[in-house]
């Protein structure tokens, strides 16, 4: 049980490879034990450290081994988190089935009910089912309030309904919400929620100050370990030097974002990167179709095991699954990421997001 305050206290403190360090740890002795119920909250907290930190592939993996094991409110975490990360997937079909994988939550009162409305509400943004997003980020806001809880990357519900009432033309509501948000990332003082509260400024400010805020955004979530904030402050960045006339700015911003968004496995954040291009005039390239975005969740999970010097018994037993699925999972990936051999995955699963785009 000391797995979920200590890793998500770490994660909220952006203290990331401390949490992954500690996850690590803990796993270790939960899977020594056999401990099950330990081994899927450890895991729901670490894919919230890879979620934040840009590993949406890693995150997903853990995600949906737990949802398969998870029981309880430590099953409602885990649906919470897999839509969060599937919306950045740009999978809204599945996130919307996750939500059905759990018992609404929120009729209780527990933390859990706040997270799973900021993802509810997310998806419904992502929908464009506005409306409904504002009804349950708000409550979500309420129910924050209720528990006394500021820590803001805990649900940053504030940030998502200023752009909702911002689409809904209530300008005056997304400013005054972007605005305690911000107060709030100032006094916390981590560059990812900082970052992300500038972000949500710049995008409902004035157009006279638009451009100087998103771009301090850039700057600031440049010196955090967030790629994935960094990817949609870019292409927000790049959209609105688009807008401004400043084509050849606006260009660099978009090609930066399309560059993370590819690595990281971004699609939704990639997706709009792309279009922003083509309406400045690039001709961005096409997404792969092989590498190491193009693993499933259960061929990333195998073949980061594999990475690990594992064999593919050992792989079965650790996953619950048997030899010969473990055995295809293993071929699926040699073939997408164009390898024959185990000793060659571990640089095949690496990946730098600084590399250049086509």
């Amino acid at each position: 049980e000391s797995a979920v305050p200590l890793i998500l206290t770490l994660t909220a403190c952006e203290r990331y490879d401390t949490a992954l360090r500690v996850g690590a740890d803990l796993l270790r002795e939960a899977s020594s034990q056999g401990a099950m119920h330990e081994i899927c909250g450890t895991l729901v907290c670490r894919a919230a450290t890879l979620y934040e930190t840009g590993q949406l592939a890693d995150a997903e993996a853990d995600l949906r081994w737990s949802l398969e094991r998870a029981e309880g409110m430590r099953r409602v975490h885990a649906v919470d988190m897999l839509v969060c990360v599937l919306i950045d997937r740009d999978e809204l079909g599945q996130a919307e089935e996750a939500l059905q994988q759990c018992r609404d939550p929120c009729p209780t009162r527990l933390l859990y009910a706040a997270r799973f409305l900021y993802a509810r509400g997310r998806l419904r943004a992502a929908q464009g089912r506005l409306p409904e997003a504002l009804d349950d980020l708000h409550e979500c806001g309420a129910r924050c309030q209720r528990l006394r809880l500021v820590l803001l990357s805990e649900a940053p519900w504030r940030a998502e309904a200023a752009l909702a009432h911002l689409a809904l033309g209530d300008a005056d509501e997304a400013r005054r919400l972007a605005a305690e948000h911000l107060e709030l990332a100032r006094e916390y003082g981590r560059p990812h929620a900082l970052g992300m509260a500038l972000r949500t400024s710049g995008l409902v400010a004035e157009p006279d100050s638009s451009l100087s805020v998103l771009r301090e955004a850039v700057q600031t979530l440049e010196r955090s370990e967030s790629p994935l904030e960094l990817a949609r402050a870019l292409a927000d960045h790049g959209a609105a030097l688009r807008r401004a006339g400043a084509r050849v700015a606006a260009r660099g911003q978009l090609e930066r974002a399309l560059d993370i968004a590819h690595h990281i496995g971004a699609r939704r954040i990639g997706a709009r990167a792309r279009a922003e291009l083509i309406a400045a005039g690039a001709k961005p390239r096409r997404d792969a179709i092989t590498g190491r975005d193009a693993l499933t969740a259960s061929e990333l999970r195998v073949a980061r095991l594999a990475a690990d010097g594992l064999t593919n018994r050992e792989i079965a037993q650790s996953l619950f699954i048997t030899t010969m699925t473990a055995k295809a999972h293993l071929n699926h990936v040699y073939r997408k990421l164009g390898i024959s051999r185990r000793d060659q995955l571990p640089n095949a699963l690496s990946g730098s997001v600084g590399e250049q785009t086509e």
